[in-house]
């Protein structure tokens, strides 16, 4: 979280805004005591950028489960390694693509588990690592700080045409309809329970993953957000 000094220079912005715009109704609260001019907005995704692809042809392979983010969110990941192992007791045709910056040990993630893939981040392939991906996972823990994320790594998942599963927190109850474009899982148990249902049933990720790209070209899409955002600052300059 921002500390005392840099909360200050936020309050007094804010304050002097003629209109704000945050990207969720959790910091929408936080921020309309200080100033009663605020829209929400999520971030969009370009739908045009991210595109599904024809999954079905992969039957011979591991299903891919795929985690993108930077090392400083690698410990969110940590949290649910327990289901991945477990899971990987019972069955052994998955893999763990993470895709990240650079691995960081310290958050006792072990790179070199059987079930593990690492691949180091580069935009030129970043289109190429969605494709490759069956299943998409978003785990965080409940604070302040994740209340307030705008759920980008979800958009991007469904945007691509793929499930998700991810933790009940913030954005993350808006944009997953659960059993229509993913799953919601809280615990160890709901995880392991939605990830066997995707890796089990192909057809059922191509219908959630195509709900998913729906879902987002619907209501997060930059066609949808860019009219709205048109829309606010038309109210602005008429005075409204």
């Amino acid at each position: 979280m921002a500390d005392k000094g840099m909360e200050e220079k936020i309050q007094y912005l804010v304050s002097r805004a003629s209109q704000v715009v945050v990207a969720n109704e959790f910091l929408k609260s936080k921020v309309e005591a200080i100033n009663p001019q605020i829209a929400v907005l999520p971030t969009p995704v370009d739908t045009h950028y991210y595109l599904p692809v024809d999954r079905t042809r992969r039957p011979d392979r591991a299903v891919i489960i795929g985690w993108v983010g930077t090392s400083g969110n690698l410990f969110y990941l940590k949290e649910i390694m327990g289901a991945f192992e477990r899971l990987w007791g019972e069955r052994k045709d998955f893999r763990l693509r993470i895709v990240c910056n650079l691995p960081d040990q310290d958050f006792g993630i072990k790179m070199d588990s059987a079930f593990i893939e690492f691949r180091e981040w580069k935009l030129a392939q970043e289109i190429k690592n969605f494709d490759e991906m069956d299943i998409g996972i978003m785990p965080l823990l409940e604070d302040e700080w994740t209340r307030g994320k705008a759920g980008f790594k979800i958009l991007q998942y469904m945007a691509s045409g793929i499930p998700v599963v991810a933790s009940p927190v913030g954005m993350n109850l808006t944009i997953v309809k659960t059993g229509e474009n993913g799953f919601l899982a809280q615990n160890e148990e709901e995880w392991i329970h939605a990830l066997n249902r995707l890796i089990d049933d192909r057809a059922l990720r191509s219908k959630m993953g195509a709900a998913g790209r729906a879902h987002v070209e619907k209501n997060y899409s930059l066609e949808v957000m860019a009219g709205a955002f048109i829309r606010i600052l038309s109210g602005q300059l008429n005075g409204r």
